[in-house]
């Protein structure tokens, strides 16, 4: 079907460069795998299993760590409902109620192991605060999507990976290999949708979406992410301040391979 669309049926897909047929088709995929996966449920897990909790690791900030998971699940399942529409394009508001049906199933396993832990924890402030100010961001449509699938989907993996790392529970380890799963499929539209948009837009729009995004990570790095990382055994502790320039550098390569333009932003910033 797609080697038949004209360069006006593309155009009514939100899509204007004819060449991106290979990205339409790549979305399509998506939204099949996507349909497929809500097979899935929160019954599927073997719940037999019971959260195991090193003797090492307070209780305390294995409840916190993975309530956090929950809490961002629920704004990012938030974020598909906002923004569906505002897209301009029926292939990714197809993909985004995809997602959106992941992201419930995924709030609910969470759930059910925080339930299996006997107590929850609420979402830490400032994480609230970051999800709030994606949501509300009053640029244009391809921010919230750079926000929520390139820079807290991506981060979201990295975390999920450090904490079964650090908390080597069974159940857990079941848990977040299915759910990386359906992650990576949403980083994966990400990197499809946006290059097609971004392309056309101007060096100032991306100038201001790159600033607002940095300040945005490094708000949610400095009160957030620190308290995921277990101390590094072998290499010792870091600078803070030279650990997040060096993890804000591997973001910063992730949004100019979906073709944010930025290199004018950050000059301007070292001026300043």
């Amino acid at each position: 079907m797609i080697g038949h669309l004209t360069g006006l049926s593309l155009k009514v897909l939100g899509i204007i460069n004819p060449y991106d047929a290979g990205r339409i088709a790549a979305l399509e995929q998506l939204v099949s795998k996507g349909r497929a996966a809500q097979k899935q449920t929160a019954a599927d897990f073997n719940w037999s299993f019971k959260p195991r909790i090193p003797f090492w690791l307070p209780k305390r900030v294995a409840v916190w760590s993975i309530s956090q998971f929950f809490h961002g699940e629920l704004a990012t399942a938030e974020m598909c409902a906002l923004i569906s529409r505002r897209l301009n394009c029926p292939l990714g508001m197809a993909f985004l109620e995809t997602q959106w049906q992941d992201e419930i199933r995924h709030a609910e396993i969470y759930q059910r192991y925080i339930e299996a832990l006997g107590v929850s924890s609420a979402p830490h402030p400032a994480l609230a605060d970051a999800y709030c100010t994606a949501l509300n961001w009053q640029g244009s449509v391809e921010g919230v999507v750079l926000a929520f699938h390139v820079l807290l989907e991506g981060d979201s993996i990295d975390m999920q990976s450090d904490v079964e790392r650090w908390m080597p529970c069974p159940l857990f380890a079941q848990i977040a290999r299915t759910i990386a799963v359906d992650e990576a499929r949403h980083v994966a539209f990400g990197k499809i949708w946006l290059p097609m948009r971004l392309r056309g837009m101007s060096d100032e729009e991306h100038a201001e979406m790159y600033l607002w995004l940095k300040g945005l990570w490094f708000d949610v790095v400095g009160n957030v992410v620190k308290r995921l990382r277990p101390f590094d055994f072998v290499n010792g502790p870091k600078p803070w301040h030279t650990w997040m320039l060096e993890e804000w550098a591997r973001r910063a390569d992730r949004l100019r391979n979906v073709g944010l333009r930025f290199e004018d932003a950050e000059a301007v910033r070292v001026a300043e």
